[in-house]
């Protein structure tokens, strides 16, 4: 009976255990790298936008964030991206093995805000990452940048307009 309670007691701590811990790589370190082009976004009435964001690379090149984003073209000035940095973790592929080029980006914590006081975010989203030549961002259609008001969504292809080439891996 003691042995049964033992591998069960060692099953469930390998079970709970946490996985393997990676770092993810953006290279090259203390990069500063913009990417630009249009989006749409829907918050109750739909527009077409002109978005600029930049992305900085950490020192060590394990860690990456956007830096500054922003809204531009006809009523796209009345939308506020903010709560930046937003930070950006590989989100596809997964490890093992590691150093594979990524696939998918995870952005924490976006969030809008519109000059009629409506809310959009924090929320968490998945873009698609393609290294190029130029290096593109996809945020996928249908992309919600929700709570707390529903129906806040943005999508388009952003792509590297100034800065080194941006390689990214899991």
């Amino acid at each position: 009976m003691r042995r049964i309670v033992a591998a069960l007691a060692a099953c469930a701590v390998t079970m709970t255990a946490a996985p393997a811990a990676h770092a993810d790589s953006f290279s090259p370190p203390n990069g500063t790298f913009t990417f630009q082009g249009p989006v749409d976004v829907e918050f109750g009435i739909y527009l077409t936008c002109d978005m600029s964001v930049t992305i900085q690379s950490n020192a060590a090149a394990n860690d990456a964030n956007f830096t500054a984003a922003n809204l531009t073209g006809g009523l796209c000035g009345l939308l506020s991206l903010v709560s930046l940095p937003w930070n950006i973790d590989v989100y596809a592929p997964v490890p093992p093995p590691i150093g594979l080029a990524a696939t998918k980006l995870r952005i924490k914590g976006a969030k809008m805000i519109t000059a009629f006081g409506s809310t959009c975010g924090p929320e968490d989203f998945i873009g698609d990452w393609n290294p190029g030549p130029a290096a593109t961002i996809t945020i996928p259609v249908g992309t919600e940048l929700n709570p707390p008001t529903p129906g806040c969504k943005i999508s388009g292809t952003l792509t590297l307009t100034s800065g080194p080439p941006l390689t990214i891996t899991n």
